[in-house]
C-alpha cells in the first residue's frame, strides 16, 4: 500500500494513493484518495468513492459503486458493469446502462419538479 494511512489486503490487492486508501479482496486497485475498493476486480475512480462487488465499470461522478461485471475464467476477458450507482446530488442509477431511464427517484424531487417530468419519464420498458 502506498501513501499514509492507506492498507491492501488480499491477491493482488493494490493501494497507490496520496492518502487513506483501503482495498480489499482480488485484483482490487485504489488509485484515489479517500478511496475504498472491495471485491474483485474492482477498482477507484475518484476520489471519495467506495466500491464493492466485482469487476465494476468506472463512473467518474459516483461516490458509491456496486460492480456486478464479470471475468471469463478461461480467456480473462473482463465485461464491466454497475448494479447500483450513488452520486454526490443524491440521485441512484440502477442497472449497467447508466442512462436517466434507470434513475430512481425521491416521492419529494417528483414531487418538486412534476412540471418538468413527462409521460415518457414513467414509461415501464
Amino acid at each position: 500500500a502506498g501513501g499514509s494511512n492507506s492498507f491492501a489486503g488480499g491477491y493482488h490487492a493494490t493501494v497507490d494513493t496520496t492518502s487513506n486508501g483501503f482495498g480489499f479482496g482480488e485484483r482490487v486497485n485504489v488509485i484515489h484518495g479517500n478511496a475504498t475498493a472491495f471485491g474483485f476486480w474492482t477498482k477507484t475512480s475518484r476520489s471519495n468513492q467506495f466500491v464493492v462487488g466485482e469487476c465494476n465499470n468506472n463512473a467518474t461522478s459516483a461516490i458509491f459503486i456496486v460492480g456486478n461485471g464479470n471475468r471469463d475464467g478461461n480467456s480473462g476477458q473482463i465485461t464491466a458493469s454497475n448494479a447500483l450507482e450513488v452520486y454526490k446530488d443524491g440521485h441512484i442509477t440502477i442497472g449497467a446502462m447508466g442512462t436517466t431511464a434507470n434513475s430512481v427517484a425521491t416521492k419529494a424531487y417528483v414531487d418538486n419538479n412534476a412540471s418538468h417530468i413527462t409521460a415518457v419519464d414513467y414509461a415501464i420498458q
